[in-house]
């Protein structure tokens, strides 16, 4: 399994949405987006709601899977995404 601390490889996230019968692209589908490849987004850069969506597909927290992309209270760490827009 996963060293703690790490997120999981891409291919290890594949592979688990597809062990429970589902893809990438489905799970798009099946949530409203219309661009099949939307969710392979958050393989590599972070996206919470997508993040989300296959978490719940693989039946796992999604800081589990991506843990430097979340805090210790399981919240986004916007840190490494895009920087906050000034008010």
């Amino acid at each position: 399994m996963q060293e703690i601390g790490t997120d999981w490889h891409p291919a290890d996230i594949v592979a688990a949405v597809r062990k429970t019968g589902a893809t990438l692209a489905g799970l798009a589908r099946r949530h409203g987006y219309r661009a099949p490849g939307t969710l392979n987004n958050a393989l590599q850069h972070p996206y919470p709601k997508a993040e989300r969506i296959i978490a719940e597909a693989i039946g796992v927290r999604p800081e589990t899977i991506w843990p430097s992309r979340y805090d210790a209270r399981g919240r986004p760490n916007r840190t490494l995404g895009r920087p906050p827009v000034p008010s």
